[in-house]
């Protein structure tokens, strides 16, 4: 009885482990499941960067790898899934902007602008 009982206990131990490690970490996502409409978040902070609207600003991707934003434009998006990051590139007549994407379990996706005033653009369909 006893071993059973210290095999689910390690057993539990083990999985609540493997799930701390995946809310931490972003996990990969496909242009596919990125598509859809994004609000800008925490904008109001200390302007850093021109390139970031620090105005509400709602940006729309598109399946065909084109968006649309008041601030950026009009445009081409996509997404490169690498080990560490998940990188988001955003191309438009006025800017291009390397970014990423938190997509951390249990959370809505996240375009990060400014990560150190969480301020990013929030998936909200």
């Amino acid at each position: 009885m006893k071993q059973i009982a210290k095999f689910i206990s390690r057993i539990i131990l083990i999985l609540g482990a493997f799930l701390l490690f995946f809310m931490w970490f972003d996990m990969p996502t496909t242009n596919k499941k990125m598509v859809g409409v994004y609000v800008n978040k925490n904008f109001q902070n200390k302007i850093c960067c021109i390139e970031t609207p620090h105005i509400p600003d709602t940006l729309r991707l598109f399946k065909d790898g084109s968006f649309f934003s008041k601030f950026y434009g009009k445009g081409k998006w996509k997404v490169n899934n690498r080990f560490d990051r998940i990188e988001f590139i955003l191309n438009s007549k006025q800017v291009s902007i390397y970014t990423h994407i938190s997509n951390k379990l249990f959370e809505r996706k996240k375009i990060m602008m400014n990560e150190n005033t969480n301020h990013h653009y929030e998936k909200i369909e």
